[in-house]
């Protein structure tokens, strides 16, 4: 799958629908007349301050892929809540009790699909699936939202046979979730290709354990390989000649599977679709994983002993090999937080560059490092991959790009930008900081005067 453009509205603090454009180049055609590859841009950049709505952004796109998933499974036990998950832009009494609204654009084996829904508290209100089968956009369905569904199928491409097959429709479901639990016949490959195609790098307060995580679900998902790992280690420079098991403290069954299945994958032998451990397992062999470290003396550490950039490339490095051997898209939130800057400048040529990028891949980031914009040439990167966030007085969050401003070739991007040109640059307030400073110290000055013995 290629994602052609993502859009948003009513979702935490973007309260107007955005749209996020991946394939600029498209414009306003519907058809596909050149392959996708040569209209996606391989990499999008997203800049802003500190709570312009940036990580908002991205996690719009992993609550819309979660609902697909979760809408007709997991939610389904929510039963003793009075409402389903629902994350509107509080800051206005129109949008509070408004369903938030989420669309993909995108293709699947050259063909253009849009799918898009609203969702609120009490579930789907509408729900939406069109297709270019040549030259112009055509119905799949459309779904307005009463007590039970109301449906509206394209009876010629969802034939009444494969709609009986789909069965009853909750109003709290998505179609496209139902579809992918119950394997239908046609839907489920749309389904299918949404979810599975979009790998999400979250960071923040909890990094360490999402690092962690994202290691198990590597396993777990038959994606782990140690030489593989260690190779990667090796190509971040970070000192780490290879990765081994510290096998005396993982149990003989987990070790004897897990090795087993290494096998299998060097023999290219896929036989089983079934995890090969569980997330406990998996866990157990993630924190006895021992990095041994070149110099004069070889030593070994185990993962609490690794830097904060040793963990951040371990969980970002088998991803992003995953994602461009699949040519699927990587979302990752601040993707320079504890990366140097040329290691960030390696992964973004790792998208840019045809030769490694063979299969279309696409990666969606925010980052603060400006570094990048300077470096855009070198990074094979223009202005239609630059992005922008920021928030206005009411607390909403805007998008826009690079490209909207008038630019000239020899343009010092990174100082425009950086100057104010563009917009979306935090409003600093020293003076603030020095009064609290000034404010403190005055009070400590006269505490301790108080406190001073008066003289004889």
């Amino acid at each position: 799958m290629s994602l052609l453009r993502f859009s948003v509205g009513n979702f935490c603090s973007i309260k107007d629908i955005v749209t996020l454009d991946l394939a600029p180049k498209l414009g306003e055609a519907t058809a596909l007349t050149d392959p996708v590859k040569e209209i996606t841009e391989p990499v999008t950049a997203i800049f802003g301050p500190n709570g312009s709505g940036k990580s908002n952004l991205l996690e719009a796109l992993q609550f819309a892929h979660d609902v697909i998933i979760r809408s007709a499974t997991s939610w389904r036990v929510l039963d003793d809540y009075p409402t389903q998950p629902h994350f509107p832009f509080k800051l206005s009494k129109e949008t509070v009790s408004q369903p938030s609204f989420f669309e993909f654009d995108f293709t699947i084996d050259e063909t253009r699909y849009l799918y898009g829904f609203t969702y609120g508290r009490d579930g789907v209100v509408e729900e939406w699936l069109s297709y270019v089968p040549k030259q112009r956009w055509s119905k799949g369905f459309i779904r307005n939202r009463t007590e039970t569904p109301e449906i509206d199928w394209n009876n010629s491409y969802i034939t009444k046979t494969l709609q009986k097959e789909l069965g009853k429709v909750d109003k709290r479901e998505l179609i496209l979730s139902v579809a992918l639990r119950d394997e239908h016949p046609l839907l489920q490959k749309i389904a299918y290709a949404l979810v599975s195609s979009l790998s999400f790098l979250p960071l923040g307060d909890f990094a360490q354990n999402e690092r962690i995580q994202q290691a198990t679900s590597l396993i777990r998902k038959k994606h782990f390989d140690l030489d593989e790992i260690s190779l990667l280690m090796k190509a971040a420079d970070t000192g780490i000649e290879s990765v081994s098991l510290n096998e005396e403290k993982i149990p003989p069954e987990i070790l004897e599977r897990l090795y087993k299945f290494l096998k299998a994958m060097k023999e290219l032998d896929d036989e089983s679709n079934e995890e090969i451990l569980s997330n406990d397992e998996a866990e157990k062999v993630i924190y006895n994983l021992v990095f041994t470290h070149g110099g004069k003396i070889n030593s070994t550490l185990d993962l609490s002993e690794e830097s904060a950039g040793t963990l951040a490339w371990l969980s970002t490095a088998p991803t992003l090999l995953q994602t461009l051997r699949e040519g699927s898209i990587l979302i990752a939130d601040e993707l320079d937080s504890s990366l140097h800057q040329k290691l960030l400048e390696m992964i973004i040529k790792g998208f840019t560059d045809p030769s490694i990028n063979q299969h279309g891949a696409q990666l969606i980031f925010t980052i603060h490092n400006t570094n990048i914009i300077e470096h855009m040439d070198d990074l094979s990167l223009d202005t239609k991959s630059i992005w922008f966030m920021e928030k206005n007085q009411n607390g909403e969050s805007s998008l826009f790009s690079l490209v909207d401003f008038p630019n000239h070739a020899d343009a010092n991007y990174e100082r425009r930008y950086l100057s104010g040109r563009y917009g979306a640059l935090p409003f600093l307030s020293p003076s603030t900081l020095r009064g609290l400073v000034s404010t403190q110290g005055s009070e400590t000055a006269h505490e301790s005067n108080s406190e001073s013995p008066s003289p004889a």
